[in-house]
């Protein structure tokens, strides 16, 4: 897959360890912003009628309108840059976020002696 992709043109960006809670782009740039306009839509939609409710039946189109009003190439896009992603800007994260990351992991394995 790895050839594939460089032979595509495609690259992979991994995220160094315990820190994807401030790299998500998604997370900071459109899920919070779908949160807000889910709340709003059902809040909408329920407000036009005391019968009306959200289901199973209603759930889709409720849920498709908050995401085209939040998954927007603009959202999309300041997640990248929020999370300093794209353009690459390594600064625009406190140096706290990736303090876990540079520590070393030693596992210690207690075997215990055979006995005859």
């Amino acid at each position: 897959m790895i050839l594939l992709a460089r032979k595509e043109n495609i690259h992979f960006i991994t995220f160094p360890l315990h820190t994807t809670h401030w790299l998500q782009p998604l997370d900071k740039g459109c899920f919070a912003s779908l949160s807000k306009h889910y709340r709003s839509v059902c809040s909408g939609f329920m407000a036009t009628s005391k019968l009306q409710v959200v289901n199973k039946v209603t759930f889709a189109r409720l849920f498709a309108e908050a995401w085209e009003r939040s998954m927007t190439p603009k959202n999309v896009r300041a997640g990248f840059r929020v999370t300093g992603i794209c353009p690459f800007s390594p600064g625009c994260l406190p140096e706290m976020a990736f303090a876990t990351c540079f520590h070393e992991v030693y596992v210690a394995i207690s075997v215990p002696a055979p006995t005859e």
